[in-house]
């Protein structure tokens, strides 16, 4: 609740902020999850053996980390023609079958989708334009 200008757990009454419209603390909507959770054990696992739903929500759960809902990496996706915006492969012949987000380590920026092995290249290299560079110009020498 609304308390003039701090927000009240309605749980726990303390000064935290609310995690959600219930205005549940994020330690007391954790707690009501994982109580929800013990009790709807069946009704959970049930769920989340359908294939969309299993799919979809470890999708989201990752896009999340970059802040991308599942359309906008859909939008990626269909904008790069379902493709590696390094190499071209298509996300069906990707080692992990889809697409990974590339992201900016230090800014946290999304750049594009890649595959797999185009994804961790840039990673292996430390998002360092010089190595990349210089192995440029190493496999150029040999």
């Amino acid at each position: 609740m609304k308390d003039g200008v701090n927000n009240k757990c309605t749980k726990c009454s303390g000064n935290k902020p609310p995690s959600r419209k219930d205005n549940y603390c994020i330690e007391c909507r954790r707690e009501y999850n994982r109580a929800w959770e013990r009790k709807n054990r069946e009704k959970r696992r049930k769920c989340r053996q359908l294939p969309e739903n299993r799919y979809v929500s470890k999708k989201k759960q990752r896009l999340k980390r970059y802040g991308l809902t599942l359309d906008e990496w859909n939008d990626m996706r269909v904008n790069q023609s379902f493709k590696c915006k390094i190499c071209g492969t298509h996300e069906t012949d990707c080692q992990q079958e889809t697409l990974c987000v590339d992201h900016c380590h230090t800014t946290g920026k999304v750049r594009g989708l890649l595959c797999h092995t185009c994804n961790r290249a840039i990673g292996l290299l430390k998002d360092d334009v010089s190595l990349l560079l210089d192995a440029v110009k190493y496999l150029k020498e040999a």
